[in-house]
């Protein structure tokens, strides 16, 4: 099966659809009522309420996991972080999200991810770009509609700076043009809810929530302890191997590698200190850290050890899709 994903063609990307509605039979079986929270306010009175149904949820929840490993497939092709297995890292992505029911769900932070996961693919062009304001403005646009959805995406603003600092050297200026982008979103949405009167059930419910009454407050069902163990040794392994990421890569390559490993580190950061109840907050270390894990992967050489493990991942995947009911 490894094969046909080890290059980035129109026919494999497309398998990729396949492949996520077979590791997402989970919520097809039985459906779970979807995660409603103040800390989601936008996406709870905006979006949710016209998608009512659990097949319509299901569709749409595995739509954006699809389109989100398309986005890191072609991020991983167009900045040429891996000569071989290019959509190894989309493979994990999907692997990642299937480790539990609430990571599956429609969610805002699936549609967060989405916007964050382009993002990227606009901050690592600053590097070959002599202007690059548009670029920047974007990104920032991007952070913004994602925090927009889940508050918590607002720290890979220190991204952008990260960024500025690894790929170009920090100039104020270019962090302006950031700031630009992300202001301008709320900006938008403020001015648009002043009009409905609906800007301090925006700023009490969708902000203030995540920082009151007290933050240092992760609150996770037994089932998410198992997500967040296995994310977690994910992520120690990858830096563990970190001067892999290093060793005959091109300098752009190592610069990329670098700013993924700081996204894990940020990502990390945001669940710490903020108030968390939702396992699917760790979606926001699944683009980075599928990336990075699909690379590893594909050191395996052996064709029959790479296949025995991904069949084994797959089946700790719907396992816990299937525990968790």
């Amino acid at each position: 099966m490894l094969e046909i994903f080890k290059r980035n063609t129109f026919f494999s990307m497309m398998l990729l659809i396949p492949y996520a509605i077979v590791l997402h039979l989970g919520p097809w079986f039985v459906e779970i009522p979807a995660y409603t929270s103040s800390k989601t306010w936008v996406f709870t009175n905006a979006v949710l309420p016209y998608v009512t149904s659990g097949p319509a949820q299901w569709i749409l929840s595995t739509l954006l996991i699809v389109f989100t490993s398309f986005v890191i497939g072609q991020l991983v092709s167009k900045f040429k972080l891996m000569q071989d297995a290019q959509l190894f890292p989309s493979l994990f992505y999907i692997l990642f999200c299937g480790l539990h029911f609430r990571t599956l769900e429609f969610s805002a932070i699936l549609i967060a991810n989405v916007f964050f996961s382009i993002s990227l693919l606009q901050l690592f062009q600053i590097y070959q770009k002599k202007h690059v304001p548009v670029t920047l403005f974007n990104f920032g646009l991007l952070i913004g509609l994602s925090s927009l959805f889940y508050l918590p995406y607002f720290y890979y603003l220190f991204i952008g700076i990260i960024g500025l600092i690894i790929l170009r050297g920090f100039k104020p200026r270019e962090l302006f043009q950031i700031l630009g982008g992300f202001i301008n979103v709320y900006i938008l949405i403020f001015f648009i809810l002043f009009l409905l009167n609906n800007h301090g059930a925006f700023y009490q419910n969708q902000i203030v929530s995540f920082f009151r009454p007290f933050i240092f407050s992760m609150k996770f069902q037994n089932e998410a302890w198992v997500l967040f163990g296995i994310t977690i040794t994910c992520i120690l392994y990858t830096i563990a191997n970190y001067s892999y990421f290093q060793i005959k890569k091109s300098i752009i390559v190592q610069k990329i590698f670098d700013i993924l490993f700081w996204c894990l580190l940020i990502s990390l950061f945001s669940t710490f200190f903020l108030r968390i109840d939702n396992p699917a907050h760790l979606i926001m270390t699944f683009t980075p850290l599928a990336i990075l894990c699909g690379l590893l992967f594909s050191r395996l050489k052996n064709p029959l050890i790479a296949e025995t493990l991904h069949l084994f991942l797959i089946m700790i995947s719907l396992f816990l899709q299937f525990q968790n009911w």
